[in-house]
């Protein structure tokens, strides 16, 4: 009788150990699907650094065309084409055009902003 229970016993023991495995399988691929799915954590992620990155980018330039607003107000020496590009070449940007590339985004600026 007794090697009876020690058998139901490892065999209960057995699966229990099974089950367990299965069910943190289970878990392991759930995690994973979050993380590199299509709107995984990771993808999320890279997806709010570029947009950071891009809005940072972009306030560099506000700030340069703000402070070009009040150049054109202040400084009676005033030339437009001459201000816009030295301006923005001296906080290292690339001025092509109407076109500025900071930090490797690029805008379109309108020129007529500054003219206000």
């Amino acid at each position: 009788m007794r090697k009876g229970k020690q058998a139901f016993s490892r065999e209960i023991t057995l699966i229990v150990l099974v089950i367990t495995i299965i069910v943190l399988l289970i878990l392991a691929g759930v995690t994973i699907a979050m993380l590199k799915g299509e709107g995984g954590i990771l993808n999320k992620a890279k997806t709010a650094t570029s947009s950071q990155e891009e809005q940072e980018a972009r306030e560099k330039l506000e700030l340069v065309l703000q402070d070009l607003i009040i150049s054109k107000r202040t400084d009676s020496t005033y030339n437009e084409d001459k201000y816009i590009n030295v301006a923005i070449e001296k906080e290292e940007m690339t001025i092509i055009e109407d076109i500025v590339i900071v930090d490797g985004w690029q805008f379109e600026m309108d020129r007529s902003f500054i003219l206000k």
